[in-house]
């Protein structure tokens, strides 16, 4: 990829809304998790548990599943096959690294409930809370990769750009309401999620917008 080739993929990028509220989170997610101890933030938001939030997240948290970004992948092949394979290719390259630190890197992590096992825990109903396996979130990266792959490809709005961004961050947020993951296994989900999207994308931007390249 030549140097013009890569500023189109960079601008594509930096021009994004949804980058500009990921470098937010980034940056501000970054610090706090500098001043906060372990436990304190799935704590907090185990103390606040309403029968709305429950049924709320219990759902939220299937769209960082692995078989919604593989729904999802398989629609996009109606509207464009090469912006699938894109997007697919996230999903593989994402899961790999994933599984590779969960597995292997941090191999069994306690998650909450197994890290404060005489914590009287709020649970919620129907959610199987898992004990290892903690960090990242694999949840959380698949729902930022998929996000984060479809504001940069799909033509729409800034808005919806914002609504993609928001639903991924209360994936998440549900990982932790739920008891599965700590802050910090989060955030590390949502930077390689969102990394992966970037990375590929300006590598395959020459394959993905050849047409464009050429006549500009």
């Amino acid at each position: 990829m030549d140097n013009d080739q890569l500023g189109f993929a960079r601008q594509k990028i930096a021009g994004n809304i949804y980058f500009k509220l990921f470098v937010v989170l980034w940056f501000a997610g970054g610090v706090f998790l500098l001043f906060i101890k372990k436990g304190d933030v799935v704590f907090y938001i185990n103390e606040i548990h309403t029968p709305f939030f429950d049924h709320f997240f219990k759902y939220v948290t299937h769209l960082g599943d692995g078989v919604f970004y593989a729904v999802v992948t398989l629609a996009l092949l109606l509207i464009n096959k090469k912006r699938a394979g894109y997007v697919a290719l996230v999903g593989v390259v994402h899961g790999i690294l994933i599984y590779f630190f969960k597995k292997v890197v941090f191999h069994m992590a306690p998650r909450p409930t197994k890290y404060f096992p005489d914590v009287d825990w709020n649970y919620v109903e129907g959610v199987t809370t898992h004990s290892f396996n903690s960090f990242p979130s694999g949840h959380t990266a698949s729902a930022f990769a998929l996000m984060a792959s479809l504001a940069i490809i799909l033509d729409i709005s800034k808005w919806v750009k914002v609504v993609f961004f928001c639903i991924a961050l209360l994936v998440g947020l549900s990982r932790i309401y739920l008891l599965q993951h700590f802050y910090v296994d989060t955030y590390a989900g949502a930077l390689v999620g969102t990394l992966c999207a970037m990375l590929i994308f300006v590598l395959l931007y020459k394959w993905l917008y050849a047409s464009e390249i050429n006549n500009g």
